[in-house]
């Protein structure tokens, strides 16, 4: 897994965070072994082999109030991307 964050002040009381996450995810049952399909036989992965490739894009702004009535808002978003052979040609 590779994990690429940054972070910094926007304005004043404003954050903003930009994070990318590169992950590699393999299916295996309780004895290691693989598995490629569920008990009513239904795919586990969106490639069709014992792993999965995603590439992860998380956006974040966070404003914290500042003085006698403090306030806090968070907006987020985030998006999971499988990753193909095929899509990168």
């Amino acid at each position: 897994m590779f994990c690429f964050v940054h972070r910094r002040p926007l304005a004043a009381s404003w954050t903003g965070t930009l994070s990318a996450t590169y992950q590699r995810a393999y299916t295996h049952d309780d004895l290691k072994q693989t598995c490629l399909h569920d008990a009513y036989n239904s795919p586990l992965t969106h490639s069709g082999l014992a792993h999965d490739t995603t590439f992860n894009v998380l956006s974040r702004f966070v404003y914290e109030g500042r003085g006698k009535d403090e306030a806090l808002l968070v907006l987020t978003a985030e998006q999971a991307v499988p990753v193909r052979i095929l899509f990168l040609l």
